[in-house]
């Protein structure tokens, strides 16, 4: 997967604004009635209402163009500090605990090695040669 590039490259194309416990409003029928109501208002407008955890309702609408604008810039800028945190690691750099998760599964998505089997794996055989090839090999936006 390459850096996301336009609005069309956006995988996360719905906002949630509501969720719920159905069982905590069934009981009162002017809740029921306006649940009713809003389960059609969303989907009229092209929304989702899904159940998770049994009785849990979620409610997704999707997003207008400038949300998407927005969604697209978020998406460029975590490929870009993935790249970036990739980048560091496979030169040395220590990378925090949390960061390292998702710094690997980039690099899997990217067709990468993971970053973290560099010491111990072999495939650094000629640590600066093999920076440098992964530096290239490495998409730049």
């Amino acid at each position: 997967m390459s850096r996301p590039a336009t609005i069309a490259d956006v995988t996360d194309r719905f906002i949630r604004f509501a969720d719920f416990e159905v069982d905590k409003i069934v009981d009162n029928p002017k809740l029921l009635k306006a649940y009713t109501a809003m389960i059609e208002a969303v989907t009229f407008q092209g929304g989702e209402v899904s159940t998770s955890y049994g009785s849990r309702i979620e409610m997704t609408l999707p997003r207008n163009k400038k949300q998407l604008e927005e969604q697209l810039r978020s998406d460029q800028y975590s490929w870009d500090d993935k790249r970036k945190g990739y980048l560091a690691w496979i030169d040395g750099e220590e990378v925090a605990s949390y960061r390292q998760s998702g710094i690997k599964e980039w690099a899997k998505d990217e067709g990468l090695p993971d970053p973290s089997d560099g010491a111990d794996s072999g495939w650094l055989t000629s640590e600066e040669q093999q920076i440098a090839e992964l530096r290239a090999s490495v998409p730049v936006s």
